[in-house]
């Protein structure tokens, strides 16, 4: 069954446009600013402060390096002007790997995982990111199981190969399992989220 649920929201300054790909400055509430990818119409410039909504996809791609990478980026498909910097993302997918639990030497939890989104008869793997006790449901899922998340797009600074890169990764915080129900028998499905919820944890605003 094909999920068509995507929904992205982003707003932010252009600082670069490169091969096709515009990049947004946005700041979040702790002033680190994250660098996000979005694919929309080259009919704007740098310095131009815009909100898209979108779908959010990914891509692979080769750099210079000639290694083959995954691009995450916004598609999209309404462009405005704005006042406030926003940066909201909700989608829904599948478990597809198991999550990986860490915990910090101050005792913080952090969960990363991946999320496959059929979107168009395409799916598009998404990488996440959860603190704090939203972790407790993640790490509780099984591979194959529906989530409805909700979270915004950050950019996070690596080395690869004694290269510097930068990657966009979800940081889910607003998060609840989807469980499927036949309708009397037929084919019908009816869609019901899971009660237990893990919202917004106090561990978010310190990201």
């Amino acid at each position: 069954m094909e999920n068509n649920y995507n929904n992205c929201t982003v707003a932010g300054t252009i600082t670069e446009v490169t091969n096709g790909i515009t990049y947004l400055s946005i700041t979040r509430k702790s002033g680190k600013e994250d660098m996000v990818k979005v694919k929309i119409p080259d009919n704007y410039a740098i310095g131009d402060t815009i909100i898209v909504r979108g779908k959010i996809k990914t891509e692979s791609y080769y750099d210079t390096d000639n290694v083959r990478h995954l691009r995450t980026f916004i598609e999209g498909n309404g462009i405005y002007t704005f006042t406030d910097d926003q940066n909201t993302i909700r989608f829904e997918g599948y478990l597809c790997k198991e999550p990986i639990l860490r915990v910090t030497p101050k005792g913080q939890r952090i969960v990363d995982y991946c999320i496959a989104v059929q979107d168009g008869g395409q799916s598009y793997y998404i990488y996440c990111i959860t603190f704090g006790d939203a972790t407790k449901l993640i790490t509780s899922l099984n591979i194959g199981d529906k989530i409805h998340l909700k979270g915004c797009l950050q950019s996070r600074d690596y080395i690869k190969n004694g290269q510097p890169r930068t990657c966009n990764e979800v940081v889910g915080y607003d998060i609840h399992k989807v469980i499927m129900e036949a309708k009397d028998g037929n084919q019908e499905w009816s869609i019901k989220i899971k009660e237990t919820r893990y919202a917004k944890s106090r561990d978010y605003a310190k990201v």
